[in-house]
């Protein structure tokens, strides 16, 4: 059983690479773990700042975590026999799974249905949160429920998808006034059949390169060209940090985007129910902004959607940049653009975006 830790350096579990310190840290390998650390926590002081990390991917950390943290590195990927069929396949995974490798692995069992979201960097817990998507298919297309753990009551139950409240990057537990949870692992449901989701045109495009049509593609080719999609658009956080798409595709009203379109005939935007999504980083780029440099962070230079920390810059470096381009978007287009990652406050509090 691990150990709590005090003043723990955040550097290496943060993608983007900021200078951050937790005034107490505990590694979570079981439920075990979780258990120990969430009683600890209560009997301590459970008006203290708590941050649960996965991957560090989808998270801008303050200077300093005056709280405690948890950091998910608890293993396994169970198949369920008893809730599979001839059709499809039921299987749970620990929160602290790395989500790119888990693709690749259901991949290879002949396991269907993640393909498309190949090479997202992050841990299998933090899926559900931002219901993660790419290339046309959603967490929520394949999710069918998870295990959960209540910090301040410590009761332990499963939520189904429904539950969850999925949406465009939303779900349950980004809504203010739910109980603070944390998730200890998903429940995925599969296809033994791949029912492969080529609609999007860079996948296809991406398909064949590879000398496949999407008529023809395998979900093998799926995650090949999903991944030679990504890596060609997006920076290794490794060699660059950064935490991939740092802002949302904005949502705006069909009269919106009849204006824009008409000033913008190249305009990239697709049908979102009644309303249209806007490609952010099309509109960043046309903005001006890709490889735009400052002392510290920077807008990438072969994809406007994604910020830099080429120095080692703090969260105020990149917070700072990333107003100025949303005040520019918003006076040259009247579109509101909201931040992706999760900004954690001094303070241990989200931020509003």
């Amino acid at each position: 059983m691990n150990a709590l830790i005090e003043h723990q350096d955040l550097s290496a579990f943060n993608t983007l690479a900021i200078q951050a310190e937790a005034r107490f840290y505990w590694a979570i390998e079981s439920q075990a773990d979780l258990s120990a650390a969430l009683t600890w926590y209560r009997q301590e002081n459970p008006q203290m700042p708590l941050l649960v990390l996965g991957g560090g991917s989808n998270i801008i950390l303050s200077d300093h975590f005056p709280g405690l943290v948890l950091h998910m590195q608890n293993k396994g990927i169970a198949l369920l026999e008893e809730k599979s069929d001839d059709e499809t396949v039921s299987i749970d995974v620990a929160a602290g799974e790395n989500w790119h490798e888990l693709v690749c692995y259901c991949c290879e069992q002949g396991w269907h249905g993640l393909e498309n979201l190949a090479l997202i960097p992050g841990a299998a817990g933090a899926a559900p949160i931002q219901n993660i998507g790419a290339y046309g298919v959603e967490l929520c297309d394949v999710m069918d429920s998870l295990e959960c753990l209540e910090v301040d009551s410590g009761k332990r139950y499963r939520l189904s998808a429904e539950q969850c409240q999925f949406a465009y990057r939303d779900s349950l537990f980004k809504k203010a006034g739910e109980p603070r949870r944390i998730i200890s692992s998903i429940r995925l449901r599969l296809r033994r059949e791949a029912c492969l989701n080529t609609q999007y045109p860079g996948l296809q495009q991406s398909l064949h390169s590879l000398g496949v049509t999407p008529e023809q593609a395998s979900p093998g080719d799926i995650l090949q060209a999903v991944c030679n999609l990504r890596r060609a658009k997006l920076p290794d956080p490794a060699a660059l940090p950064n935490v991939g798409s740092f802002f949302k595709n904005p949502i705006v009203s069909e009269g919106h985007y009849q204006q824009l379109k008409s000033e913008y005939a190249d305009l990239v935007a697709y049908p979102h129910g009644e309303d249209y999504k806007l490609a952010a980083g099309w509109l960043i780029d046309q903005a001006g902004w890709k490889g735009h440099r400052e002392a510290r962070v920077a807008v990438h230079e072969q994809q406007a959607l994604v910020l830099v920390n080429h120095k080692r810059g703090s969260a105020k470096d990149v917070l700072a940049l990333a107003q100025k381009i949303r005040d520019d978007i918003w006076q040259r287009y009247q579109v509101s653009l909201e931040i992706e990652p999760r900004h954690i406050q001094v303070d241990g509090a989200l931020a509003p975006s």
